[in-house]
């Protein structure tokens, strides 16, 4: 980032070095990037979403698919767990290194200082830090599942016990100071992010864990480190809402950048021009007029190289604990060898939800259509009856509301004559969102109504909540407004269970819609100022 010619962004003159040396109270928030330099060697979210989609993709679809622009790497997770079945062991490379690199080191001795952090890495880096600079085991504290947020929620005392907390706000499927299982914590917590992905003014971080964020930071200076400001919108949506703040100062990686980097601030953004900011400067700028208090810097420079200034000599041991070795495994080669490769079918299934999710619908279709023959000419009815469900569900999307109807019921044909269950549920959800648009409520409801009774039998309460809130929906249409204030509380009841906040904002404004057609006046503000509230 050059001068800016906007007077909302300024060369700072704050001395940052010396401020890193005083007394300040730090919290260190930190990303992907720290664990990319040598000889840690972690691969960057695209570098592992280009292995991944090689992987798991139908051949002639990677290139393709490497070059859509807005598939994030949570969604992808989401698509390869759900497709594969199983418990994310591909991200298990992540924990494959345990060699620290500068910044690891650094960020450790600020922990041993009563600085506090949070991090959003799958790796153990941090601790394996802690542990080769001989701080005791039992005093490092990996906080990770909702009970250990519940149990380790005050930093300050665990710091009076000479323990040093170390907040994991995207989970991790194991805790490696106690050996702990934690990948169901983990699982939950990926799918949360991806399922609101598209979302990007709802905090996605869970409830607890943005509270716990805001706690740590509160009063005290966030220092941000390893974020590009590009795909973190659970981080941004949280920061926007965090009113405690002193200072909030991001650091920019710049390759090339000097160590004493350039700091610039931001005041209260004029309302024109904001266009022409690159993605961190608008996202920080939003920060600063959401928060006004708060001193909001960006500062660009070789992140190792400045954290590294910051060692005092009595800690320069923790330079020569750096491995003269790099980590190096191959991860094409070991994904090859720990998991095994999809099936063909499988790969033009998770080809198409890849184009789906980024609305490719004809993409989609492609994969669907391929999908479909090869599964009819070796008799596989469960991919049949899978890939003609989704040509329904993409022709719904696409407003082509005969051609859904038609897909859905020869899907739910071949899975009552083959006598397979799981997707029945879904199908009769869309069938009652195909008559939902065309108005057609009588047959809606029944076919909601089926699609209940089915969901009895797989417990998907994410999908329990969304048909509630298409029956809500026909009720208040029909002025029916009892029942449709009945249909959504039951919804935002469910999604206060998994914790869907942008699904219960939208319940709770439907609700003060209905209570605003009874002229409750009232009520419905009260309703739609919570939702405004999440």
């Amino acid at each position: 980032m050059g001068e800016n010619n906007l007077s909302s962004v300024k060369k700072s003159n704050l001395n940052i070095n010396e401020f890193f040396k005083s007394e300040e109270k730090l919290t260190f928030l930190v990303g992907a990037g720290v664990s990319v330099d040598s000889p840690s060697q972690l691969p960057l979210a695209s570098n592992m979403m280009k292995a991944l989609i090689k992987f798991s993709c139908t051949k002639s679809e990677v290139e393709k698919i490497l070059n859509i622009q807005g598939l994030s790497f949570e969604t992808l997770l989401g698509i390869i767990h759900q497709s594969l079945n199983d418990d994310l062991k591909f991200l298990d490379f992540y924990f494959e290194s345990d060699k620290p690199n500068i910044e690891h080191f650094v960020l450790s001795e600020m922990l041993k200082k009563g600085h506090y952090l949070a991090t959003t890495n799958f790796d153990f880096l941090i601790e394996h830090a802690l542990l080769q600079t001989h701080y005791p085991k039992k005093k490092i504290t990996p906080v990770i599942t909702e009970r250990d947020y519940q149990k380790f929620s005050d930093p300050e005392k665990l710091y009076k016990n000479k323990r040093i907390p170390i907040y994991k706000l995207h989970s991790s499927p194991k805790n490696i100071i106690t050996g702990e299982d934690t990948r169901n914590s983990f699982i939950n917590t990926l799918k949360l992010i991806g399922s609101n992905q598209d979302k990007n003014n709802i905090i996605q971080l869970e409830p607890f864990k943005a509270q716990i964020l805001e706690r740590i930071s509160n009063e005290r200076s966030l220092v941000i480190i390893g974020y590009s400001g590009k795909n973190d919108s659970d981080l941004i949506s949280t920061l926007k809402t965090m009113k405690g703040l002193k200072n909030l100062i991001w650091i920019n990686h710049i390759a090339n950048g000097k160590p004493k980097g350039d700091l610039y601030e931001y005041n209260k953004p004029e309302t024109k021009g904001l266009s022409n900011l690159d993605d961190l400067d608008q996202q920080l700028m939003e920060i600063k007029k959401l928060n006004e208090s708060v001193n909001v810097f960006r500062l660009n420079t070789n992140t190792p190289k400045f954290l590294e200034n910051h060692l005092e000599k009595k800690e320069e041991i923790s330079k020569e604990k750096i491995s003269k070795e790099k980590f190096e495994l191959n991860l094409t080669d070991w994904l090859k060898v720990k998991i095994n490769e999809p099936s063909e079918l499988t790969k033009l299934f998770i080809s198409n939800k890849i184009y789906f999710e980024t609305k490719n619908y004809i993409d989609a279709l492609r994969c669907l259509e391929r999908l479909f023959m090869l599964s009819d000419e070796s008799g596989n009815n469960h991919w049949k009856a899978i890939s003609l469900m989704e040509m329904g569900i993409i022709n719904y999307k696409q407003s082509n509301y005969v051609g859904a109807l038609d897909w859905l019921r020869k899907s739910l044909q071949v899975q009552i004559k083959s006598k397979l269950m799981p997707e029945r549920a879904l199908i009769f959800k869309y069938i009652g969102l195909v008559y939902q648009a065309l108005r057609e409520y009588s047959d809606a409801i029944i076919n909601f109504e089926l699609a209940l009774k089915e969901n009895e039998k797989i417990k998907d309460l994410k999908q329990k909540s969304d048909i509630y809130n298409n029956l809500g929906l026909i009720y208040q249409e029909q002025h029916k407004f009892e029942d449709a204030l009945t249909y959504f509380e039951s919804a935002i009841k469910l999604n206060e269970r998994f914790n869907n906040l942008s699904k219960k904002a939208l319940n709770l404004k439907l609700k003060g819609r209905v209570y605003y057609s009874k002229k409750n006046f009232n009520e419905a503000l009260k309703y739609l100022q919570t939702a405004l509230k999440i």
